[in-house]
């Protein structure tokens, strides 16, 4: 995750496009003299109103920050609910919490376009770097949330007889394989 937040906060700073409100929050000195058929790379913000952060940060569009989070968050969870839970009795229910984070990450993308602070290509380009990162994070850091086999010994005393039953249980995701060996032991 914190590479991700690296990245893209890098990407901010090296794309530097424009948002949409730019004009607004900015208010630039060049642009009341500004015929509007010529490029202008140096302007000065005018702004006094608003803190400075929001100005600099008006410069910062590609890619979008919240739907890069927003879908890797949904990606992760989805995932992990498909490797961790197949044993939930409702196979709906699994479906249900997985459409909702899916809808939950395309609403937060779609609300930054309608909101004006992002263009429809930072929101895809946004997107498709938190799948791509989720992608990545679900299969080599968390190794596809593959549950470790671990083995579980469990010994049986008989009836008095000294007889000693060791049952070693290897524990997976969808088997159980039970392991038996029998042990005599005589006591003099």
């Amino acid at each position: 995750m914190v590479i991700h937040f690296i990245i893209i906060d890098g990407l901010k700073v090296l794309v530097g496009e424009l948002r949409p409100h730019f004009l607004h929050t900015c208010q630039p000195d060049a642009f009341f003299n500004c015929s509007g058929s010529e490029f202008i790379s140096d302007y000065t913000c005018t702004n006094t109103l608003d803190r400075q952060y929001f100005v600099r940060d008006s410069s910062k569009s590609f890619p979008s920050g919240h739907s890069s989070i927003s879908f890797f968050e949904a990606i992760f969870m989805i995932w992990y609910l498909q490797r961790r839970m197949p044993h939930i009795r409702s196979h709906f229910l699994l479906l249900l919490l997985q459409v909702l984070l899916l809808f939950w990450a395309c609403l937060c993308s779609a609300s930054r376009i309608t909101d004006h602070r992002h263009h429809w290509w930072d929101v895809l380009a946004g997107s498709a770097l938190g799948i791509f990162f989720a992608v990545i994070t679900c299969i080599f850091m968390c190794k596809d949330f593959k549950r470790k086999a671990r083995t579980q010994e469990i010994t049986l005393n008989g009836n008095g007889d000294n007889r000693h039953t060791s049952v070693r249980r290897l524990l997976s995701d969808n088997s159980v394989k039970d392991e038996v060996t029998m042990n005599h032991v005589v006591v003099t």
